[in-house]
């Protein structure tokens, strides 16, 4: 699983961490990147995605997301949901 995000290490590890011990075998890597570098980063790999999520505070990035059609909606399967929080 590959997110890109704005957020800083002190944040995001804590939940890399407690996400990977929940599920074994299932290995987060993150992409690292300014808000403004992330999107660019998503429209510059749109024909081959390499990100599952994106992962920032900034709205209007989102916006520009879906724009250029590059959000998908999640579809929920029934499956359980995962709710991970920091140790």
């Amino acid at each position: 699983m590959v997110i890109v995000t704005s957020f800083p290490k002190e944040l995001f590890e804590g939940y890399k961490k407690a996400f990977e011990a929940r599920h074994p075998g299932v290995t987060v890597v993150i992409n690292s990147k300014q808000t403004n570098a992330g999107v660019t980063f998503l429209r510059e790999t749109r024909a081959k995605p390499v990100a599952d999520i994106f992962w920032v505070s900034a709205p209007d990035a989102f916006l520009t997301l879906k724009s250029d059609g590059l959000l998908e909606k999640h579809a929920d399967t029934g499956s359980q949901r995962v709710i991970v929080h920091p140790p």
